[in-house]
């Protein structure tokens, strides 16, 4: 079994041709599976980016809800001091107001 020179180069290049083709598909294959790492990591920020979206937006709306009942309880402490009477030991005690009180400030 004697080969010729052409035989041999033809089987040495086909012996290449081949493993340089394994080589590119395991290099493509390798290029694949990080495209696909990196896709699934964008889906995961995108996931995160959402979630913490959604958060702020709840916590916005917690800080206008309690600016709202802050200002509806400084109303009703404004309305509360103008109807407070200075005087606890008398049985007449009034709220000061311009009707109930008296021309010599009392308030009796």
């Amino acid at each position: 079994m004697e080969f010729s020179l052409l035989e041999l180069v033809t089987t040495l290049l086909s012996v290449l041709g081949v493993s340089g083709c394994g080589i590119m598909f395991y290099r493509e294959n390798k290029r694949a599976k990080q495209l696909e790492n990196e896709a699934s990591s964008n889906n995961e920020w995108i996931k995160l980016y959402r979630e913490v979206k959604d958060e702020l937006s709840a916590q916005r709306d917690a800080k206008i809800e309690l600016r709202n009942e802050i200002m509806e309880l400084r109303v009703e402490v404004t309305e509360l001091k103008a109807w407070r009477c200075l005087r606890t030991n008398c049985s007449k005690r009034r709220p000061p107001s311009a009707v109930t009180m008296t021309d010599d400030h009392t308030n009796d």
